[in-house]
């Protein structure tokens, strides 16, 4: 594990307008010669103009395995779990030492995402391709009995949630295909009781990506990447609501406080905001980092934590005003999931394509 400060902006070292004019001489060099090379100076210039230094700690921890995918907190034992997305296994780190520890532990082919049962103390795996689900008692830190079939050939499994008055794991199904922007196939939610861990309802859905529960409407909200947010009622296990938002939604968290649910937007840089209570997107979309993916909420500072896959950082937004505060985070290459650290006061980052974990200390934001 190693330890270094985050800098995302022009060090104190280097004068900002003369970069400017070294970015604007380069501009008019280029222009001579390849003129759509000036939209690119464009961008540069207003990237520069609004860049500002950004000192956060952050730990990188090494020893995961191959492309860490998801990564969801065990709150007794003090531990993170960690999806490798291409090397079919669990990783485990303590959140004390920030060390790997036990595993990895071997489940299906390509997991996808990981949610905790808090009632039965274990962690639930998703497994792309194999259609199946894997369950890890956090106790043994192994893999209990078969894994749940769920699906017999989906095109994929994708995010998972945990429903805890009625002991209910939720599982997005994406087995759709598009041939001349036409939309075939039958993905669905399919629910899995956690005493019996076996599959015992299945709700139409729509291209289904993530997924997260609202514990007192007691509804699950599911991201569809057709730009849509579906809302479930975890009661009678329907659809009573389909909610607009951005281009291409990945990931979805949930604020107690307000009672509101975040929605990143992947192809347009964004998250859209959604009003529990009435099921409507509140206030403008609010802009973030270059693909926001994963999201996480930290409950301490009521904010929420965004990871931007393409520019490798997180975004933080302050849920009393939804406006992006601090300065982008600098993290690994590819960050994808998060998960927070209640005890420690960290925020834990997947970086996909680096084999990496960054640990945000949470305290050095103002």
């Amino acid at each position: 594990m190693t330890k270094v400060k985050a800098t995302t902006a022009i060090t104190t070292k280097t004068s900002p307008i003369f970069l400017l004019i070294i970015v604007f001489i380069i501009g008019i060099f280029a222009a001579i010669f390849y003129p759509s090379s000036l939209f690119i100076m464009k961008e540069v210039q207003a990237q520069t103009a609004v860049s500002f230094p950004c000192e956060v700690t952050v730990d990188t921890i090494t020893g995961v395995r191959e492309t860490p995918e998801s990564i969801a907190y065990d709150p007794v034992n003090k531990r993170m779990y960690e999806v490798n997305h291409f090397d079919n296994t669990v990783s485990v780190i303590d959140t004390i030492s920030n060390d790997v520890i036990a595993g990895p532990i071997p489940v299906g082919t390509f997991p996808e995402d990981i949610a905790y049962d808090s009632v039965n103390k274990r962690m639930y795996v998703t497994n792309f391709i194999d259609g199946t689900v894997s369950v890890i008692d956090t106790n043994t830190n192994t893999v209990i009995a078969k894994p749940i079939k769920v699906e017999d050939s989906p095109q994929g499994m994708e995010g998972i949630a945990y429903d805890p008055v009625n002991k209910r794991m939720y599982v997005n199904v994406f087995d759709n295909f598009v041939v001349n922007n036409t939309i075939f196939g039958n993905s669905t939610v399919s629910v899995i009781d956690t005493t019996t861990n076996t599959v015992n309802d299945t709700i139409p859905a729509d291209s289904p990506f993530g997924i997260a529960y609202d514990p007192v409407n007691k509804r699950m909200y599911v991201a569809n990447v057709g730009d849509t947010v579906s809302v479930i009622d975890t009661t009678t296990n329907t659809v009573n609501d389909t909610i607009p938002v951005g281009d291409f939604p990945q990931h979805i968290a949930y604020d107690p406080v307000n009672e509101r649910i975040y929605v990143t937007n992947l192809n347009n840089h964004t998250v859209s905001v959604i009003d529990t209570n009435t099921n409507t997107v509140i206030g403008k979309q609010i802009q973030v980092g270059d693909g926001p993916s994963g999201i996480a909420y930290d409950p301490v500072n009521e904010r929420m934590y965004v990871t931007n896959r393409l520019d490798d950082t997180v975004s933080v937004i302050d849920t009393i005003s939804n406006t992006v505060i601090n300065c982008p985070i600098q993290v690994g290459d590819g960050p994808s999931g998060i998960a927070y650290d209640p005890v420690n006061e960290r925020m834990y980052v997947t970086n996909r394509f680096d084999d990496t974990v960054s640990v945000i200390n949470i305290a050095d934001i103002i």
